[in-house]
C-alpha cells in the first residue's frame, strides 16, 4: 500500500495545484457547491496575485521529479528466496 499512497499524495498535489491555486486566480469555481467568490482586484495586484500563483504552482510542481524517483525505487520488487522441504 506504500506505492499507492505516495501515487495518491501526487495527484493530490497536482489537484491542489491545479484547483486551489490556479483556477481561482482564473475566475473558475468549483461546481461542487462550494460558495463562489470573485476575486475583485486592481489590474495591477490581479496581476502580482497570477504571479505569486504561478511562483506557488511551479514550486509544487517542482516537487515532483524526486518524489517521482522515491515512487520508482519504492516500487521496485523484493527477492524472496523459499525451500521446499518434504513433509512426512
Amino acid at each position: 500500500y506504500r506505492v499507492q499512497d505516495m501515487l495518491w499524495h501526487l495527484t493530490e498535489e497536482r489537484f491542489y495545484a491545479w484547483h486551489g491555486v490556479q483556477l481561482p486566480i482564473e475566475g473558475y469555481f468549483s461546481p461542487w457547491g462550494v460558495p463562489s467568490q470573485k476575486i475583485i482586484a486592481s489590474p495591477r495586484v490581479f496581476s502580482q496575485l497570477n504571479r505569486l500563483a504561478d511562483k506557488l504552482t511551479n514550486a509544487i510542481y517542482a516537487t515532483f521529479p524526486a518524489y517521482r524517483k522515491m515512487i520508482y525505487k519504492a516500487a521496485q520488487p523484493v527477492v524472496d528466496h523459499y525451500s521446499l522441504s518434504p513433509v512426512r
